[in-house]
């Protein structure tokens, strides 16, 4: 088998590969995760892309390093900005049972959240 070197395209998958660390790049990821409120309203009440988002914004700061130690608190007020009633009993029945002590996961709530 012969190898054929691309440079430009070799330049282009380091590119696509490379993060950007920097203050302010961990600052603004954090900013949205810590809105997520308005970002609900700004995907339309559509849980699988708010999810999507989330998930995105937690890899994001995973690749530098960092991590969310109250996702779960801004992951219940974004779910509770859908103005679906029965979605938001829904979710304040998940808020009891996490502030009782449960073991529900971001993951967990993600799932069940997206599932309702």
């Amino acid at each position: 088998m012969k190898t054929i070197e691309d440079g430009p395209m070799f330049l282009k998958i380091i590119k696509s590969r490379n993060t950007i660390d920097s203050r302010s790049t961990i600052t603004y990821i954090r900013s949205t995760l810590s809105d997520l409120n308005r970002q609900m309203i700004r995907f339309n009440s559509n849980v699988t892309h708010f999810n999507d988002f989330v998930k995105a914004q937690l890899d994001a700061l995973q690749s530098r390093g960092e991590t969310s130690n109250d996702i779960m608190v801004n992951l219940f007020k974004g779910y509770m900005a859908i103005a679906d009633s029965q979605f938001k009993q829904y979710i304040s029945q998940k808020i009891n049972v996490y502030d009782k002590g449960s073991n529900i996961t971001k993951e967990l709530l993600m799932n069940l959240a997206e599932n309702k």
